[in-house]
Parts: C-alpha cells; structure tokens; sequence
C-alpha cells in the first residue's frame, strides 16, 4: 500500500476544514484575479504578456529620484534591461514548453520576477527538466553575450552589470 494519498482537504489555523481540488479540476481561470491587477504589453511568439501595476509604481519611483538626465537615462536603461532578461528567461519556458504540446495562457511581469503561466503537465520528468532549465539557460546566455559585447565594444560598466545580473 502506497503512504502518499491524494491530499483532499486540510485543516486550516482557524480549525476550519478546507477542501482542495484536484489540479486537473483547478478552473483555467484561477490566475484571473492577479491578470485583473495587470495590462497586456503585448503578445510575443502568441503568447501575451502582461505586466502587473506593481512594477510599474516601482519603476515610477526609481525614476522619481533624480532631475539629471544621465542618471534618468541610465536608470531607465537599467530597468528595460533587467526587464527584457526577465521577459526572456520566462519565454524560454514558454518555448519549451510549447515543443512539449503544454498550452502556455500567457506571461506575468512582476516586481518579483516573472511568472510563465503553462496548462497541463509534462509527460515524464525529463520534459519537465527541460521546461524548468530552459529559462536558466537563456538568461546564462544572455548574460555571456552581453559581457562579450560589452568587452569587444568597450561599453559602460552599465552593460557589465546587467550581463552579471543574468
């Protein structure tokens, strides 16, 4: 007899008993509440993004912090570069995903990182491996093209950071 039964309920801190659904009973439309705090960017390779407001105050704030147009400028570029290596990092999930048939619903952008919301699950564990690394895989990647691009052409340590970040 197997110890790992199926987990139907818990018991919450306030003794209430809590019934859970089974993840392929889980309504599609269970991310709904957060893609009501968002706005869509844009849909890339199919797959829409949208980026929680959350970010956005946060991005207001940074660029609230200075007059001078250099330090405006290079903390704008900052932001739409860790911005993009994020958006990168969770389209390669997405990618991948996909290669597998698993329904991608869209990407999230948040002051956290990002979130890649994908359907379904992979059909044996080496897929699922394969889903999980391709976001590190990209941002490795594109953290070792911008530091040689940064070194060929002699850029701003700006560049550098931004290739150490990924």
């Amino acid at each position: 007899p197997s110890l790992c039964l199926p987990l139907t309920s818990i018991v919450a801190p306030n003794g209430r008993k809590v019934h859970l659904l089974p993840m392929d009973k889980v309504p599609t439309n269970a991310y709904v509440f957060h893609m009501n705090w968002s706005f869509s960017i844009g849909v890339f390779s199919g797959i829409q993004v949208r980026v929680h407001w959350t970010l956005v105050a946060i991005i207001v704030l940074l660029l609230m912090g200075s007059s001078e147009v250099h330090i405006l400028m290079a903390r704008t570029m900052v932001i739409l570069g860790v911005s993009a290596s994020i958006l990168l990092h969770e389209l390669a999930h997405a990618w991948m995903a996909r290669r597998y048939g698993l329904d991608v619903n869209g990407i999230m952008l948040s002051p956290i990182g990002g979130s890649a919301q994908i359907s379904g699950y992979p059909e044996n564990p080496r897929e699922e491996a394969a889903i999980a690394l391709a976001g590190p895989c990209m941002s490795f990647a594109l953290g070792c093209s911008l530091a040689i691009v940064t070194d060929f052409l002699q850029l701003d340590m700006l560049f550098m950071w931004l290739a150490g970040a990924n």
